[in-house]
């Protein structure tokens, strides 16, 4: 691999795969959430109410592989070291919510999945393949899968939007590179 392409972390600095995963992650993350507050508003009747569902639980499943692949990744390429002039409070606080929204990327494919296979039906893979049901068909489990699949999904959106408020913060009124360790300028 040449050092030439940047694709692993440095001390001060996200590699080019590091900065793939968050970016790719965070479209489809926003993209999701806006098809799925789409979604509920359709009728049954609707010409986009199938199609729509099956997009969502599709890129769901791509988005779950691409986080597992970003935790993969995290093993090879750890984090750079933070910002020499953030407060010990600011890491602290950066470090908890950057693991509560990983968590949630897990949290929201696991729930969005267990949803759509809880009447013993597989996901489809955009005709190419067949996610199975592996759990039983529980309504119960389902009941508490969709509304882990909601707060987990407003509270991440809640948590990403705060998350972008303090990196642009940094940007603009500290002067610092936080933004700019993970953008591409």
């Amino acid at each position: 691999m040449s050092t030439n392409l940047k694709l692993l972390n440095t001390r001060d600095r996200f590699g080019l795969v590091s900065r793939f995963f968050h970016w790719t992650l965070a479209v489809l993350i926003f993209g999701m959430v806006a098809l799925g507050v789409y979604m509920v508003g359709l009728t049954y009747y609707d010409p986009w109410y199938n199609r729509s569902e099956v997009i969502h639980k599709a890129v769901g499943i791509v988005g779950a592989t691409l986080v597992l692949a970003k935790l993969v990744w995290s093993w090879f390429s750890p984090l750079p070291d933070h910002e020499p002039g953030l407060r010990p409070w600011e890491r602290m606080a950066a470090g908890v919510v950057q693991r509560i929204l990983v968590g949630l990327m897990i949290v929201m494919p696991v729930s969005g999945y267990i949803v759509s296979t809880s009447a013993g039906a597989p996901v489809d893979l955009f005709g190419l393949a067949q996610v199975p049901a592996l759990l039983p068909k529980w309504v119960w489990l389902r009941d508490a899968a969709i509304q882990v699949h909601f707060v987990s999904v407003y509270g991440g959106m809640a948590l990403a939007l705060l998350h972008a408020a303090a990196a642009l913060k940094h940007h603009f009124i500290n002067q610092d590179n936080t933004l700019r360790r993970m953008t591409w300028g």
